[in-house]
């Protein structure tokens, strides 16, 4: 069992969760929104290329050495007009990074250029010579069976404006908050000194049986 982990946010910066009775040994994934020539745009990395496809495959590329292919699929965008979106997948040997375009796979090509895709023992993340502003904190998202979905940010000043405004309980972390998305959709906030973290328990999961550990869960966020 893994109680350690030590993960990397698509922005490059390293992030360590620990809990005494918790197995971390899921992959987890990293995303941010961008803004490249004035659109916004998701930049993900997860571990790997499992469960990409690449039978659309537009072309295949070389950027900052890594292999970059551009495959396409169709997105209805929800409201029935179908577009044609174009995906690059660029594989760094020890990490993914994919972002999307609704341009062209030139534009595709010229966004993951622009992010200066880097990689180190802990995954792929924009390097530190990028040419996008980031438009969003980075999210790293890890599944934990004991616990259920953890979303994670760094204590920014726009995630310090999201902060619960009623009273939380101190716990060995931090602050444990509990929250509501809807009437059947509860979940709990830690707030430690450098992380906020979501956390949505599984479904049917007892939400004391959650508190109870997450009171132990320690979340560092190292920019």
């Amino acid at each position: 069992m893994q109680t350690t982990k030590l993960m990397l946010a698509v922005n490059g910066d390293a992030v360590e969760i620990v809990h005494p009775a918790c197995d971390f040994s899921r992959p987890m994934s990293s995303f941010a929104s961008v803004s490249h020539d004035g659109v916004t745009h998701h930049v993900v990395s997860v571990p790997d290329t499992q469960g990409f496809s690449y039978a659309m495959t537009t072309d295949a590329f070389t950027i900052n050495g890594y292999t970059t292919h551009i495959t396409e699929f169709i997105d209805d965008n929800s409201v029935g007009l179908a577009s044609v979106v174009y995906r690059g997948i660029l594989d760094t040997g020890n990490g993914v990074l994919t972002a999307h375009s609704y341009d062209s796979p030139d534009h595709t090509v010229a966004l993951l250029s622009a992010i200066d895709p880097q990689h180190n023992e802990l995954g792929a993340f924009v390097g530190p010579n990028n040419r996008v502003d980031f438009a969003t904190a980075p999210t790293v998202v890890l599944d934990v069976e004991q616990l259920g979905v953890l979303e994670m940010f760094p204590l920014t000043a726009e995630v310090n404006a999201l902060l619960p405004e009623w009273s939380g309980t101190a716990v060995a972390g931090g602050e444990l908050f509990a929250a509501s998305m809807s009437r059947n959709l509860n979940y709990l906030i830690l707030v430690t000194p450098t992380a906020r973290v979501n956390i949505l328990p599984n479904e049917g999961a007892s939400l004391d049986t959650v508190a109870t550990l997450a009171a132990d869960l320690g979340v560092t966020w190292k920019s």
